[in-house]
């Protein structure tokens, strides 16, 4: 319908079009817009927390993006700069690091301890944990690719914003610990309280 609509003239004059569906014929915003549309519908419908499904979906994401890295890898997209390291890669005509590894290696790591921890996390809380492991993986992983552009002093401009988003999670993440220790005093106070109650 997203394609029709933009294309209204050709549909207004053979409207029997709207039914041949094709993969030309879709449109990917229109598709993306309605489906999140009814997914915000079926959410309040169910009265599911927006925070419940940020959670899961940065667990869902975490996993799509270590088959991201595992594509790149065997496609030789995003390489890495030249090194004489010996786990480099033969690729390009150069010996070069092997960054869609190193990236889908701590994506792995971060995918454990998010799905290790998701349940005692507060909601909302894990989706902010994946934004801090995510950026900093990025800010580390950065370092080695080939095709980043840089600023002044060899400087990458995608490390700057990932070193952003990690302050930003980090700062975040410091009200999440603030409430945990607000819920769940430490035991020594909790027993200085139970003394001078007894």
């Amino acid at each position: 319908l997203g394609y029709a609509a933009r294309y209204y003239p050709v549909y207004l004059e053979a409207p029997v079009l709207l039914f041949s569906i094709r993969p030309g014929t879709l449109a990917l915003w229109p598709g993306l817009l309605t489906g999140a549309a009814a997914a915000l519908f079926y959410l309040q419908r169910k009265t599911i927390g927006m925070a419940q499904v940020a959670d899961a979906a940065a667990i869902g994401l975490c996993a799509a993006l270590t088959m991201v890295s595992l594509r790149n890898f065997l496609l030789g997209s995003d390489y890495g700069a030249p090194t004489n390291l010996p786990w480099g890669i033969d690729l390009w005509l150069d010996i070069r690091h092997p960054v869609q590894v190193y990236e889908m290696a701590f994506l792995l790591i971060a995918l454990v301890i998010l799905w290790r921890y998701q349940e005692s996390a507060l909601p909302g809380e894990t989706v902010w944990r994946f934004v801090a492991f995510y950026s900093t993986i990025e800010l580390f992983v950065t370092a080695f690719r080939a095709n980043s552009s840089t600023w002044l002093l060899g400087i990458r401009a995608a490390q700057v914003g990932a070193l952003a988003v990690l302050l930003t999670a980090l700062y975040i993440l410091s009200f999440y610990a603030q409430r945990r220790a607000t819920a769940n005093p430490p035991q020594a106070e909790n027993e200085f309280a139970a003394l001078e109650a007894g």
